[in-house]
């Protein structure tokens, strides 16, 4: 029989941290918490979180003591998800904002953002319920984290245009990815409650279309969804775009 002590190694070496009410659903009380942390086998990193030894803490390990230790329904998205993804070449940097979203406010623990690493936690307009099939599993490290499909997590990161910089941003990611499953993109645009997102997505394929060599933006059209009539401003002071009823920034012709 495995005891407390062999259980929580095992633990270490598969999760990184422990969230004290993991180890305690897993039999381990209070009080032999104390004793562990005592005799030098645990080390508090937080109120509630703890790790084998002092010392820096992987972002993975975080995001997995979030997402399968406190169940707390959070997945990775925009620019973290496409990096993991390995959509575009970059990989997620030790001091770069790891990129979360859920459909609803969701409350990170106080433990999270006490660790050094930087999250951003935004809510997502784009479903009420998100399908399964544009959620993945993504192995990191290690640890298999939820994460938002990279054709979803491209949406989500235009979600969150409101400038002419994050604009510029957002059009230089898209020119930099090299493919997208089309039907899944189609059928989440179809299925996508965010006008605002789908328009810029629109626009921005087009424009890929036009000055990449990059396949998968011709096989977008203005017509590939309903638009409403209202035109939706995204850019304030921006020129429109006529094909996709978007305010768009006036560095190129719409």
């Amino acid at each position: 029989m495995v005891n407390d002590l062999e259980w929580l190694n095992t633990q270490f070496d598969q999760h990184g941290v422990l969230v004290s009410a993991y180890v305690l659903a897993n039999g381990i009380s209070h009080e032999r918490i104390q004793t562990l942390i005592a005799e030098g086998h645990l080390h508090r990193l937080s109120i509630s979180l703890y790790a084998k030894r002092p010392g820096k803490i992987r972002w993975p390990s975080i995001i997995n003591a979030i997402q399968n230790q406190q169940a707390i329904p959070v997945r990775l998205s925009g620019m973290t998800s496409l990096k993991v993804h390995r959509v575009i070449k970059e990989k997620v940097e030790e001091a770069e904002k790891v990129q979360l979203v859920s459909n609803q406010f969701e409350k990170l623990p106080k433990w999270a953002h006490e660790q050094n690493v930087s999250l951003v936690n935004k809510v997502s307009r784009i479903f009420k319920k998100v399908p399964d099939a544009f959620i993945s599993s993504v192995n990191v490290e290690g640890m298999s984290l939820k994460a938002s499909c990279p054709e979803l997590a491209l949406l989500e990161h235009l979600e969150q245009v409101t400038d002419e910089t994050r604009f510029a941003a957002a059009l230089t990611l898209m020119k930099q990815i090299q493919t997208l499953d089309v039907e899944l993109m189609k059928a989440l645009l179809a299925d996508s409650l965010s006008e605002k997102a789908n328009r810029l997505f629109l626009h921005m394929a087009q424009q890929c279309s036009k000055h990449t060599d990059i396949e998968w933006p011709k096989a977008f059209s203005p017509d590939c969804i309903s638009l409403s009539e209202e035109v939706i401003t995204v850019i304030q002071d921006g020129i429109v775009d006529k094909q996709h009823r978007i305010t768009v920034p006036a560095f190129y012709p719409a």
